[in-house]
């Protein structure tokens, strides 16, 4: 038990990331098998292979974390697009994660995450780079701005003019339900399995501005509504963010 009486996360053993199309047959199937298991924790009404369908490519990237008794305890996945916005083309991440509650897993996936990012940055270092996270709970965002210098939507900074119409390029190619009137949500159709187990996180039992904003512009994420985050993808943006996630680590 922490100091004000949480129980303690259980600790990650190691990260392992990599291009699921590199990996070998039996191997991918099993990462593939417990990431769908450790989803379907999470969320109901979406088959295995419309989960591979919608998640996991051969060029997706994935980063998976590992308890010390050998369970997955969480993952992220990847992926990449061109998209042309304002008569410019934008290389464009999307990504999703998700973490089974009882580990320690975010920390790790956030270092991993970022080091992919700039891995791209690295490998593109010229394109108009993007990142596109797909935040499923309060949680989700409230972690995203903790370990994100520049991001939007955000509480409080104004949304750049073009950012609204590159997300809707990235949900028509992703083939994403926008309902009407919201342009930076999504309808996944899914239903959400641990909504109490959610509420009962620090991070909606003491909500910061991040976590007050997600619900009032998800008030549906409960039954599979999610938000699209646009996170500028330049260099300075990630600099920043990984300062500000070591500052994070060591407190």
């Amino acid at each position: 038990m922490t100091n004000d009486g949480r129980k303690r996360r259980l600790p990650i053993a190691r990260v392992e990331a990599g291009r699921l199309g590199d990996r070998a047959p039996a191997e991918r199937a099993r990462l593939t098998e417990a990431c769908y298991e450790l989803w379907s924790e999470f969320f109901e009404g979406m088959t295995r292979e419309r989960f591979v369908a919608t998640h996991l490519f051969d060029d997706t990237w994935v980063g998976a974390a590992y308890g010390i008794d050998g369970r997955l305890a969480g993952f992220y996945n990847l992926n990449t697009m061109h998209i042309d916005v304002e008569g410019e083309r934008s290389l464009v991440l999307t990504s999703g994660a998700f973490v089974r509650l009882e580990y320690d897993a975010v920390p790790a996936l956030k270092r991993s995450g970022l080091l992919a990012v700039l891995r791209v940055r690295v490998r593109h270092p010229f394109a108009r780079l993007a990142f596109v996270p797909i935040a499923t709970t309060p949680v989700a965002y409230r972690a995203m701005g903790e370990s994100m210098h520049c991001f939007y939507p955000h509480p409080s900074r104004t949304t750049p003019a073009y950012v609204p119409a590159a997300l809707r390029e990235v949900c028509r190619r992703r083939n994403l339900v926008v309902p009407p009137g919201t342009p930076f949500v999504v309808d996944f159709a899914i239903r959400q399995r641990k909504v109490d187990a959610i509420k009962r996180t620090a991070s909606v039992q003491r909500p910061n501005d991040d976590t007050r904003y997600f619900l009032a512009t998800v008030p549906r994420w409960e039954a599979g509504h999610a938000l699209l985050v646009w996170v500028p993808g330049d260099l300075q943006n990630i600099l920043r963010s990984g300062v500000l996630l070591a500052r994070r680590s060591l407190r």
